[in-house]
C-alpha cells in the first residue's frame, strides 16, 4: 500500500508568502506561524528570509529578498528569482493573508498528529496538542492583539500639560482650517469644477499661496492628484491655465511657480484604468495594498487627492454601508502615511439633499459622510457663479461659506457680487 500524502495546501503557503512580497504588514497578521509550518521546504526557507528582513526593519520585495536568498546560498534551491516573481499570483486579496496562514498552521497541526501516531512516542504526542493549544491561542493575529494593547489608562500628564495644537495644511483668518491626518470629502453636482477646484489646492499647497482666495497654505508641502476621469493631456491643460492665473506673492514670476510646483506635485491621469481599492466583498484590492505601499515609499505627503470616489471606491460604494466604511478605513491609513497627509475624496452631491436645500452630502451611503471628518461642497449659483459651503468640520469650527465665480475654468473669491470691478480685474487663485 503506498503512504498517503501528509495534509498540506500549497496554494495557502504561496498566497501568505505573496501576500507578504505585496504588503510588509502582513507578517504582523500571521500569528506564530514559522518555517516548519510550511510543508514545501523551500516555502519555509523563503518565509525564514522574510522574517530575518523584518526583523532587521529592511523592505520586503523581490529584489531585497532574492539577495537575503542567495547570501544564505537558497536561492537556486528555491527556483530561483522566477519563482519569487510567481508567487503574488497566488494572493487574491491580501485581506485574507489571516486566513491563509490559518490553513498553513492546520495542516502543520494535523502533520505533527499523524506523525506522532505513527512513531508511537508519547513526547511527540505532547509537542502536537501543545503547537495544536498554541494555534488557538494566537489565532487573534498580531495586529488585533497590537490594537487591544492600545487600551491604557489616560495619562495624568493630560490635565498637567497644554494639550497639543493640530498642525494644520490650511487656515483661514488666521484660524484652524483644515487639520493634517484628516479624511474629508469635496462635494458639488457634475461639471462645477471639483477637479478644478482640487488642482488648484494642490498649485496651493505647492506656492504657498491662498487657495480659493480665501485661505492661507501654512507651508509649502507635496501633493499627489489621482484623477480617474483625467487623461495626461486634460491635466496639462487645467494645470497650465491655474499656473497662469495663480497668485505666487510680490516679485514672483511665472518660472518660479513652475518650478514649486514641478518640484512638489505629483500628478495621475487614469482616465480609461481599474483604480477601484474595495471589492465587491468590502476587501481591499491588490492596487489599493500596491498603491499604499508605493506612496509609504515615496512620502511624505501634504496632499492626497483621490477623484472621483465612484472611480477609487467601487461602483456599490454608494449603496454599501460596509462598502463604504472600509473605503474611508483605507483613506484613514493613506492619512496616517509620512507626512499625515490631508486626503481629500471628490463625490457627486445627493439629488434629494439638493432638492430639499439641505446641506451638500455625498451621495449614496450615509457612511461616507458619517465617517468623513471634514465635508464642504460647491452649490451652483448661476451660470458662473457658485458657494463654497463647509458643511462638516470635527475638528475645527465651521468657516463662512464664501463666494466663488468661475473665470475661464478657474474658481476664485468674488468679492464684488454687485459689479463693481470686471471679470478681467479681479484676480483668482
Amino acid at each position: 500500500m503506498t503512504d498517503r500524502i501528509p495534509p498540506h495546501n500549497l496554494e495557502a503557503e504561496k498566497a501568505v508568502l505573496g501576500a507578504v512580497l505585496l504588503d510588509n504588514s502582513a507578517l504582523d497578521e500571521i500569528g506564530n506561524l514559522d518555517r516548519t509550518d510550511f510543508y514545501k521546504q523551500e516555502h519555509g526557507q523563503i518565509f525564514e528570509a522574510m522574517e530575518t528582513l523584518h526583523q532587521q526593519s529592511l523592505p520586503i520585495d523581490s529584489v531585497t529578498l532574492g539577495n537575503e536568498l542567495k547570501n544564505r546560498g537558497t536561492l537556486d534551491k528555491i527556483g530561483g528569482p522566477m519563482a519569487l516573481a510567481g508567487l503574488t499570483d497566488a494572493v487574491a486579496t491580501i485581506a485574507n493573508v489571516e486566513h491563509y496562514a490559518q490553513i498553513v498552521k492546520n495542516d502543520s497541526v494535523k502533520r505533527r498528529i499523524l506523525g506522532a501516531v505513527h512513531s508511537k512516542d508519547p513526547t511527540q504526542f505532547d509537542e502536537a496538542i501543545k503547537h495544536a493549544y498554541n494555534v488557538g491561542q494566537t489565532n487573534v493575529g498580531t495586529a488585533t492583539r497590537k490594537a487591544l494593547n492600545l487600551i491604557k489608562p489616560v495619562p495624568h500628564k493630560w490635565f498637567t500639560e497644554p494639550a497639543p495644537e493640530l498642525p494644520q495644511l490650511l487656515k483661514v483668518n488666521g484660524n484652524d482650517y483644515l487639520p493634517r491626518g484628516t479624511v474629508g470629502m469635496i462635494v458639488s453636482e457634475g461639471g462645477i469644477g471639483k477637479t478644478q477646484a482640487m488642482i488648484q489646492l494642490a498649485v496651493s499647497v505647492a506656492t504657498q499661496t491662498k487657495w480659493l482666495d480665501t485661505f492661507d497654505v501654512v507651508k509649502p508641502g507635496r501633493s499627489l492628484l489621482l484623477l480617474g476621469e483625467e487623461t495626461e493631456q486634460h491635466i496639462h491643460i487645467r494645470m497650465r491655465r491655474t499656473l497662469d492665473f495663480a497668485k505666487a506673492g510680490e516679485g514672483d514670476d511665472f518660472e518660479k511657480r513652475t518650478k514649486q510646483v514641478s518640484g512638489l506635485v505629483q500628478v495621475a491621469g487614469l482616465s480609461g484604468q481599474t483604480t477601484a481599492t474595495i471589492d465587491e466583498n468590502g476587501e481591499l484590492t491588490r492596487f489599493a495594498v500596491a498603491l499604499r505601499k508605493r506612496l509609504e515609499q515615496t512620502g511624505p505627503w501634504d496632499l492626497i487627492v483621490l477623484d472621483p470616489l465612484s472611480r477609487w471606491a467601487g461602483p456599490d460604494v454608494e449603496k454599501d454601508n460596509e462598502i463604504a466604511t472600509r473605503f474611508i478605513e483605507y483613506c484613514e491609513t493613506l492619512a496616517q502615511l509620512p507626512g499625515n497627509p490631508v486626503v481629500l475624496v471628490c463625490s457627486h452631491t445627493s439629488k434629494a439633499e439638493r432638492a430639499k436645500g439641505s446641506n451638500p452630502t455625498p451621495r449614496g451611503s450615509s457612511a461616507l459622510y458619517d465617517g468623513a471628518r471634514y465635508v464642504s461642497a460647491i452649490k451652483i449659483d448661476d451660470k458662473d457663479e457658485f458657494t463654497f459651503v463647509h458643511s462638516k468640520h470635527n475638528h475645527t469650527p465651521k468657516a463662512k461659506e464664501v463666494i466663488l465665480h468661475n473665470y475661464k475654468g478657474l474658481l476664485g473669491a468674488n468679492p464684488h457680487k454687485d459689479g463693481k470691478k470686471t471679470k478681467e480685474e479681479i484676480p483668482y487663485g
